[in-house]
């Protein structure tokens, strides 16, 4: 399981990124995340990441270790870097 990087929802598909390929679904995102819970952050509306593939969290955007940025809302900044470090806290 926690081999999976993210989920990206679109209006139609999810696309479930892991380290070796890319999956499509039809499942929703808020789906997945009851399906798997505490596996993934929710840090935006169209995106799950993975907690342990996060390396870094700056004003506005997280960066996973494959060099991607995703965006998170203004208004959500410091209820998702304060849930990443909890979740984070959890695995030690």
């Amino acid at each position: 399981r926690r081999q999976r990087q993210m989920c990206i929802r679109d209006r139609m598909h999810t696309y479930i990124h892991t380290q070796n390929d890319i999956r499509e679904s039809t499942e929703r995102l808020t789906a997945i995340d009851k399906r798997y819970p505490g596996l993934f952050l929710r840090c935006h509306e169209s995106y799950l990441v993975n907690p342990d593939r996060v390396t870094e969290i700056t004003r506005f955007h997280l960066t996973l270790i494959n060099g991607t940025t995703l965006p998170i809302p203004e208004k959500k900044y410091t209820a998702v870097k304060k849930r990443l470090s909890e979740m984070l806290a959890k695995e030690k």
